[in-house]
């Protein structure tokens, strides 16, 4: 699956991402391949004992010049390419700077997404609750 919850809010497309992953790994449990660009989604999927999250990097050169190195490595990879392939595509330096001071301020003032043990029963509780009524 390719970028569940892309063109939607932040939140709304964690949440639809969230929700995807969820049924697929506890209800469906079937092997699936999901591609995202929500970086926060590994924070919620810290009970699915049954994922593993993967991911592509780049090469950085010297220059500040970059490439992607089209290979599969395990992890996280939480640092967004964004500034640097918009550099690549020739957006002023003046709107990579702004780019850039916003970024460092959303990151400084932004708290992680995280889901407690209790709100991961309670969606338990309520997918049980509509499975026995069905």
């Amino acid at each position: 699956m390719d970028e569940i919850g892309r063109g939607t809010a932040i939140l709304d497309g964690i949440a639809i991402s969230f929700a995807t992953l969820y049924q697929l790994h506890y209800i469906n449990r079937c092997r699936t391949l999901f591609a995202t660009h929500f970086h926060e989604l590994p924070n919620l999927m810290v009970n699915f004992e049954n994922a593993a999250c993967y991911c592509t990097d780049i090469q950085e050169n010297e220059d500040g010049s970059f490439y992607y190195l089209h290979r599969i490595k395990e992890g996280v990879n939480r640092n967004s390419a964004a500034l640097k392939a918009a550099q690549l595509a020739g957006v002023p330096p003046s709107v990579l700077l702004i780019a850039k001071n916003t970024l460092k301020y959303l990151q400084e003032h932004s708290k992680p997404i995280n889901l407690d043990s209790y709100f991961q029963s309670e969606i338990e509780k309520s997918i049980h609750n509509e499975l026995t009524e069905v």
